[in-house]
């Protein structure tokens, strides 16, 4: 069983990667990820440092993510960070919990930055862990006769993943950011059995068994101003190497042996978008493109007719954007915010496969139909009072079906708010969108910059200057009453 057990989890491990989820305003501009946001430290701790004293957390059913940072001096900057999703991938990690009792469950990350004007640097350290231990004893008579032995067994599975993410902004350098980031997956499997008493039993046995990976992330992204519009594109890599599993059994038999066969994963990612700061209607729009490769490689030690190679490569396109609109003219909130997003997805998957002998050769290409996600469509709203923003990912079918306005048998109750996010910012910089986070109403700057402003200045006399003749209305009063 537990040599089952290591294979599965050597597909556990095989999407082991920072694949992290958005939160509600995200997602209401279509995953645009070229519009930034606080959520963006979960990709790059680095960004820890643009968002001080702030709070911003997520819900969708689940808690997740969660995310919170606080400045000491003007130097340091220290947090933590909770996803509802593991770094090992979630979905992969089903296909082990269908043979086993041992669930990995996510956990806190820490997170520590420093903020030296001309690079940002941002550390994110975590350690996914679940170990499951049982013993049995059993005492039972051997021969019938009041002659009594004794069995013991002891297993043990280990399921551990320690890694780190380290990243560096260059504001000053094409608004520059690099992370890298690696992780160490490992299972583990012990198991023995031990005999007293009991001459005819011969099968005592202790089992140890590892499968090793090394699991390594690394990528960069830049920014360019460009006329009106910010020019950004990165690339991510996601590398991971497997080892066999290594087996050492005393006892019956008494072997050391390797199983397995030389494994590589490779996710490669390539992106780039325009985000435009269009002033005279307050508003932000964003489009971004990102085309990906996924690569899968299975080869034994000796390749041969029937112990073949096998390559899947799967590729990818990702067209999504958003708009977001603002308005600011109000009495009781800073200002409101409406948004929407599109998302189209593409992929395609081509495998192969390959064996060979001295008298025979196989060769296999299959390239799959390609398959389309169709058009995705989002929306959301927002709002914004003093350090307070509330945001809201709303579905679109749900809210068509409340008014009758579609038919169809969608049933959405409780479902028509997909995802809820709150940002609580005491240091005024948490919301990268057109809210300043100020206590004065916010406002555009004059000359679009690469993204909304994310360093707004608080007045230092923040009342309101009214009018002493009863006959005149403010003019704060204009716009929407809220």
């Amino acid at each position: 069983m537990f040599h089952k057990r290591a294979g599965v989890a050597a597909i556990l491990l095989l999407c082991a990667s920072f694949a992290f989820a958005q939160n509600a305003r995200r997602d209401a501009l279509g995953g645009t990820s070229v519009i930034d946001d606080m959520v963006d430290i979960l990709a790059n701790p680095a960004d820890m440092n643009n968002y001080v004293d702030a709070v911003q957390v997520t819900y969708d059913g689940s808690v997740g993510p969660a995310i919170g940072i606080k400045g000491v001096g003007d130097l340091l900057r220290v947090g933590l960070w909770y996803d509802n999703q593991t770094v090992v991938n979630s979905s992969i990690l089903a296909d082990f919990t269908a043979t086993s009792n041992l669930t990995l469950d996510p956990i806190p990350h820490i997170l520590l930055g420093m903020d030296l004007d001309a690079i940002q640097l941002g550390l994110d350290l975590y350690w996914e862990r679940a170990i499951e231990k049982s013993k049995e004893e059993d005492t039972y008579d051997v021969t019938g006769t009041g002659t009594f032995g004794t069995r013991t067994t002891i297993a043990k599975e280990i399921l551990s993943n320690p890694g780190f993410l380290l990243g560096i902004n260059l504001p000053d350098v094409l608004d520059m950011s690099i992370w890298l980031g690696a992780s160490l997956p490992s299972f583990k499997v012990f198991n023995s059995v031990e005999a007293s008493g009991d001459t005819s039993y011969t099968d005592e046995s202790t089992v140890k068994s590892k499968f090793p990976v090394v699991d390594i992330t690394v990528g960069a992204e830049a920014t360019l101003p460009i006329s009106d519009y910010d020019l950004t594109a990165g690339i991510n890599a996601d590398i991971a190497a497997f080892g066999k599993t290594e087996t050492e059994q005393t006892g019956t038999p008494d072997t050391s042996y390797e199983t397995g066969s030389k494994r590589f994963f490779a996710d490669l990612s390539l992106y780039t978008g325009v985000v435009k700061e269009i002033v005279e209607h307050n508003a932000l729009a964003g489009i971004m493109a990102q085309g990906g490769l996924q690569i899968d490689r299975d080869a034994p030690d000796e390749i041969t007719y029937n112990d073949r190679k096998t390559v899947d490569n799967t590729l990818s396109l990702d067209i999504m954007g958003g708009v977001e609109k603002e308005w600011d003219a109000l009495k009781r909130l800073d200002a409101i915010q409406a948004r929407c997003g599109l998302s189209y997805s593409v992929e395609q998957v081509i495998n192969h496969e390959s064996g060979d002998s001295s008298s025979y050769e196989y060769k296999y290409r299959e390239k799959d139909a390609a398959s389309r996600t169709g058009l995705a469509a989002f929306l959301g709203m927002g709002l914004t009072k003093s350090f307070f923003q509330f945001d809201l990912q709303i579905d679109p079918l749900a809210t068509l079906n409340a008014f009758k306005l579609i038919q169809g048998t969608y049933n959405s109750a409780g479902n028509d708010f997909v995802k809820a996010t709150v940002t609580v910012d005491f240091g005024g910089d948490s919301y990268g969108g057109s809210s300043d986070f100020s206590t004065s109403p916010p406002s555009y700057e004059t000359t679009p910059s690469s993204t909304y402003d994310s360093s707004p200045s608080y007045e230092s006399d923040t009342s309101t200057e009214t009018s002493t003749d009863a006959g005149e209305s403010d003019s704060s009063d204009e716009g929407f009453d809220f």
